[in-house]
This record gives structure tokens, sequence and C-alpha cells, in this order.
């Protein structure tokens, strides 16, 4: 650590007491940890010496011109498909919100009395910087035994030009229920940081999904976190889609905390130009018989660049884990470069059912070009192919149809327009 984020943590005018205290404690945190550096092994390969946190204050209130931005987001929603609730947020501000289902309740928790649900310290300086700065934390929850037969939907929007903006998502699933929440990032032409902070707990014997579509523009940098917990006999699938931004960080932790939990990590990602993709993850079993699995694929052209560096954590006590991880990567171009680094940290081997990783980074099989070409495939159409049917696997582990679609068809829209592919 080395220098303290330069950041005015100044809350509304309408912020109650409670949301104040929390700001100020998270504010403080902040102070306390600092900014993080390159040298450190879990920013390694990452560009965080270059966020200079003045240069982007926080977004200010949306004007009435907002409701265009939110009109262009529908679009998504639609090929998305049917959704049980509908919430937009502009700059991390709620904007819009509509549909009810039976068991689930909406909140922005800006405008609560109490709440008790912004008191976890986050795991990095970044969610930090989101406790303090989010200005509509907004808190899905499903009662105990409620099954939402539809998903939530949340699209988060970033509009103003050299400015910060803090989504904040919070999605509690109650013992025995079921629930699907879907967030799109998606942004104008602007040159901002997007830090999105998203927190999931699964309750006992409770399935919780979760899909991310990152789909932000080419001048936003975006450093985001998701942290999943599940409880004894919960199960979290945890899926994302990146394809914009020109720098964008996610970080994801699923702790598995008590006997019998389970979680899915799933991500595809396709960076061009001179993106960056940066995924770190862990994988942390506490409980007794937890399992995981984490499959990751990606492809780089262009100049761009994927990181990913995942570890997965066995506890004492944690008998009976079953675990894996995996990484595939696709380099389409010279310039390109994959770098993945998985990891074990076993602390506790006795009774352990299976644990293992595996990474790959390399070109287009050039044998199944020509299986392809032999059959009167052209070069280019049948490289396309290859590439939509590397990411078909991991986007069929998604939990919500349409939002595969969406995602193979901008895989797809990205191919057209991508120099080194063909």
């Amino acid at each position: 650590m080395t220098t303290t984020p330069t950041i005015a943590f100044a809350p509304a005018p309408t912020d109650r007491a409670w949301l104040r205290d929390r700001r100020a404690a998270a504010a403080e945190r902040v102070a306390e940890r600092g900014m993080p550096t390159a040298e450190e092994e879990d920013w390694r390969h990452s560009r965080v010496a270059e966020i200079d946190l003045v240069r982007f204050p926080p977004a200010a209130h949306p004007s009435p011109e907002s409701e265009a931005e939110r009109a262009a987001t529908l679009p998504v929603v639609g090929a998305i498909g049917e959704f049980g609730l509908l919430a937009v947020t502009y700059d991390g501000h709620l904007v819009h919100h509509e549909g009810a289902m039976a068991g689930i309740s909406f909140s922005d928790l800006s405008q609560s009395a109490e709440s008790s649900n912004l008191d976890r310290s986050g795991p990095d300086v970044f969610a930090e910087l989101n406790t303090a700065q989010a200005p509509s934390p907004l808190l899905v929850e499903a009662a105990p035994g409620a099954v939402a037969d539809k998903p939530v939907v949340i699209v988060h929007w970033a509009g103003q030009d050299g400015a910060s903006s803090f989504p904040r998502t919070i999605v509690r699933a109650g013992q025995a229920s079921e629930l699907t929440v879907v967030e799109v990032w998606l942004s104008d032409d602007v040159n901002a940081l997007v830090v999105p902070r998203t927190e999931l707990d699964a309750d006992r014997d409770a399935v919780l999904r979760h899909v991310v579509l990152s789909d932000l523009g080419p001048r936003v940098w975006q450093v985001a976190s998701t942290t999943a917990r599940s409880g004894q006999g919960g199960s979290i699938v945890s899926g994302t889609v990146a394809l914009g931004g020109e720098y964008a960080r996610f970080r994801i932790d699923a702790d598995l905390l008590e006997e019998g939990g389970e979680a899915q990590l799933v991500a595809a990602y396709f960076g061009d130009g001179h993106q960056v993709h940066d995924f770190r993850t862990l994988q942390a079993h506490t409980g007794k018989r937890t399992s995981s699995d984490l499959i990751f694929k990606g492809a780089v052209t262009g100049s761009s660049r994927s990181v990913y560096s995942g570890l997965i954590r066995v506890n004492p006590g944690a008998s009976a884990t079953s675990a894996f991880l995996t990484n595939r990567n696709l380099v389409l171009s010279d310039d390109a470069t994959a770098y993945s680094v998985p990891n074990l940290e076993i602390v506790n081997e006795n009774d352990l059912r299976s644990c293992g990783h595996a990474a790959t980074s390399g070109p287009i099989d050039e044998d199944q070009v020509f299986y392809l070409e032999s059959r009167g495939v052209p070069t280019e159409v049948a490289r396309r192919l290859i590439i939509l049917g590397f990411f078909d696997d991991v986007l069929a582990r998604f939990p919500v149809e349409g939002l595969r679609g969406v995602a193979r068809d901008r895989v797809a829209a990205k191919l057209l327009t991508t120099a080194g592919v063909a």
C-alpha cells in the first residue's frame, strides 16, 4: 500500500444519520488501506497505478435528460426476455423501477429508516469506496420459501464524462428460496470510472443465480467486486460476460461457509483493440462437503490483454471438499497476450474428495480450421465458427436463456469488426 486515495466523501443532503455513519466508517477503512500497487499479488499485471481518483469525482445526481439514456437500455432488457422486476440506475442513482413478484422485495437503502446491510467491510479498497459513495444501494430479497419464476433485471448506466459512479447491489435469498438476478453494465462513450459492488447471500437450501453482462464504452475504466456466500445446502451460480471497457477488472469471491454449500462460477470474455480484462477469483471452502466449479473462457486479439488469477482455498475442517478451476484462452493475434495463474491452497488435506485446476492459452487449432475448409467453409467463416464454438459450452451454463442469446450476438458482432481473426 502506498498513497491514500484523494477523494471527497461528501454525504448527500438527503442522507439519513445511519447512512452517513456507514459512509464515514467506510471512508476510514479506505484511508487505512490506501491504494494498492501492482507489486501486490492480487494486483499483479493490473493497471491500478493508472487509476487517478482525483480525475473522477463522484457523479452528480442525474438530470432529466437521463431518461433518454434509460430508454436506450430497454432493447437490451427486451432481448433478455420477461422479467419480474426491473430497475435502472444512472451513474449509481436509481432512476426507474417497475414490476412485482410474490415473496420478492426491492428497496433503495438510501431511503430506508435503518439497515444493517451496509455493515460488511469490502474485499478491497475499491469496494470500500463503493460503500462510502454509492448513492442508491439496492437490496433484493427473496423471502424464505419464495420461488421467483422470472428474473430481476437491474441495468446500470454510466453517462457522465469525467466522473466516477458506484452501483451497489445486495441480494439475499432466504431459506429454501429460489431467485435469479441479472445485472447489465452499459455506458455512453464517456471517459469514466465505474466501481460496482455486488453481494450475494444464499441462505440454507436456497438457490441464487446471478449473471452480469458488462458492455461498457471503450474509454470506461471499471473495478468491480462480487462476494458470494452460501449457507448450509445453499447453491450459488455466478456468471459474467465481459466485452466492454478500456480496463475492466472483476474480483469474484465465493465463500462456502457451511456444510453442503456449492458454487458454480462461469465467465466469457473477449478483448480487442487495447482492452484489458482482469479477473481475480477465490473459491474458499470452510464448511464440510462443499463443492465449487469454475470455468472461465476468454479470447484476445489486436493488442488486448487478459489476466486471470484464481485461487482454491480449502480451510481447516473443510472435509470432503470438491473444487475445480479451469481457465482457457484463445490468443488471436501476435500482439495480444493472455496471462493465467491458477493456484491451490489446501490447509486441510484430510478427506478431500477432489481438487484440481487447469489453464491453457494458445491460438486457434489449425487442424480444426483445415477440417472446415476441406468441407467448403471459407477460412474467415471457419475461424469465426470455431471461436463461437469455443464460447458455447460456457454460455450454455448461464441460467438466463435470453442473456445467452445477447452474449452470443455481441461476441459475433465483435468478430465481424475485429481485425486479426480472419
